[in-house]
């Protein structure tokens, strides 16, 4: 009947545990608190253009997650974003200059390396961050 409200703002832990499942598209048109989508059932993330940074804890522990799909817009993923979900490759774009602490980890462990894929540009910021924190990069270029 048209009468609706345009959510703009998702708090912290808003849906953390909440069964969320399918498929979830991740706007910059909605603020998101700290770990709001955080222990979900989301299976396939697709972040639209225009969004430039995940807040800490945002994916962490959505096991059933195994696509995603980053936008160049992209600057910046804080700690532990993407811990213990079932993503075994991630390509991240050049234009992520920042990264957070651990921000893909396996098995609910803070120290636990990832054993899956990072992809993304030779010579890139995500290349270095690959280095300095053991994890497996491959490039696409």
């Amino acid at each position: 009947n048209g009468n609706y409200q345009l959510i703009t703002e998702i708090g912290e832990r808003a849906f953390a545990g909440s069964g969320l499942n399918g498929k979830y598209i991740y706007t910059s048109d909605v603020s998101y608190g700290e770990a709001a989508l955080m222990c979900c059932e989301i299976v396939e993330l697709e972040v639209q253009s225009g969004v430039k940074e995940f807040t800490k804890w945002m994916f962490a522990e959505d096991k059933e997650l195994e696509t995603v799909s980053l936008p160049e817009t992209l600057e910046k993923i804080n700690d532990f974003a993407f811990r213990d979900t079932n993503i075994s490759s991630l390509y991240i774009p050049s234009s992520v200059v920042e990264c957070g602490r651990n921000i893909i980890i396996t098995q609910g462990s803070y120290d636990r390396k990832y054993e899956g894929i990072i992809l993304g540009h030779k010579g890139s910021y995500i290349e270095s961050y690959c280095n300095e924190n053991n994890l497996i990069f491959s490039p696409v270029d």
